[in-house]
């Protein structure tokens, strides 16, 4: 065999592997994305699945709020002389800071989360704000019900940024 031939035999072994290196990065990359995509599908997925099995456990607890307070905002005496009350809010705020814990550490999707019940969330932290603030007065509670407090206000900067975009 002569060098010219030992040399075309080199080229021809050189560009077949630099070809399957190009088809495994591409493959890699196709599987990557694919990847991200359906993680984000799960995310989205366990949102809506975790916020319904949390809502329909406190449907009970939220019903005695709604007949007890008329959607107004809660009461602090009436829940420092009604233990049930004060059970219920605690209840009520105890899940609504698990759902906020999971949604701040990308658990959940904070996007998923508003547009299915965002303006529910900011009504309800609006509702029970007068006991939280009275809980945080407590030294040792002042980080109570943060996490809630984060994501409202992330779903109210995220609204007043969409509702800007339509001002002109």
């Amino acid at each position: 065999m002569s060098l010219r031939k030992r040399g075309d035999f080199m080229n021809i072994d050189i560009v077949i592997g630099l070809f399957a290196l190009l088809i495994s990065c591409l493959s890699l990359f196709i599987s990557l994305y694919y990847n991200k995509k359906d993680h984000e599908r799960r995310r989205k997925q366990a949102t809506i699945e975790y916020f319904e099995e949390m809502t329909s456990k406190l449907y009970d607890s939220q019903a005695k709020f709604n007949n007890k307070f008329n959607q107004l905002d809660v009461d602090i005496s009436e829940l420092d002389t009604n233990i049930e009350l004060l059970k219920n809010a605690t209840e009520i705020l105890a899940a609504f800071e698990r759902l906020s814990v999971g949604v701040n550490t990308k658990i959940f999707d904070l996007d998923i989360l508003d547009r299915m019940a965002g303006s529910y969330l900011m009504v309800m932290y609006t509702r029970f704000a007068p006991y939280i603030a009275k809980v945080r007065t407590d030294a040792s509670r002042v980080n109570s019900y943060q996490e809630f407090e984060n994501v409202v206000d992330c779903i109210k900067k995220k609204r007043r940024i969409l509702n800007e975009r339509g001002n002109i």
